[in-house]
């Protein structure tokens, strides 16, 4: 993925889930990881955003610019407000782990050569393909709330729009 400098701050160009699968076939493990895990991470705020503001728009400011969000508190969030269901919720949790797991043995193998720091290929497309499915699920979602914001309030969508 490139990074571009524009008035001395770094932006990322281009989609970044094509960017995560791009590093992923390059062999750049540990970007790979870092955008995945990234994207999900943005579309988890994303949807505690659109979700807030729908329900509470007065509070709109505070979710857009103030509430910090991270992986594991957002998930939470998003299992607690029935917006993801406790398998997805789940499979979010195994993901940060395997995620952690991962580039953490990757960095380590670096400097301790161990056998119990190995990543093997297998383990890391395995991981890398569960990753990118969460990370369209959200996606996924995110357009279910915009097109039908019924669902984050709790009543029905409307049949017939």
């Amino acid at each position: 993925m490139k990074v571009k400098e524009s008035n001395g701050s770094l932006e990322l160009q281009g989609d970044v889930l094509e960017g995560a699968e791009e590093a992923f076939k390059e062999g750049r493990y540990v970007e790979a990881f870092a955008l995945l895990h990234a994207c999900i991470d943005w579309w988890m705020a994303d949807l505690i955003q659109l979700s807030e503001c729908i329900r509470d728009s007065s509070k709109t400011d505070f979710f857009l610019n103030e509430n910090e969000y991270r992986f594991v508190s957002s998930a939470k969030c998003l299992f607690c407000k029935s917006i993801i269901n406790k398998e997805q919720f789940d499979k979010l949790i195994e993901f940060n782990r395997l995620r952690n797991k991962i580039i953490h043995r990757l960095v380590m193998q670096a400097y301790q050569r161990r056998p119990k720091n190995t990543v093997t290929i297998s383990e890391s497309a395995r991981g890398f393909e569960k990753g990118k499915t969460l990370c369209l699920l959200l996606k996924g979602k995110t357009s279910l709330v915009i097109s039908n914001p019924e669902v984050i309030k709790g009543e029905k969508p409307n049949e017939n729009p």
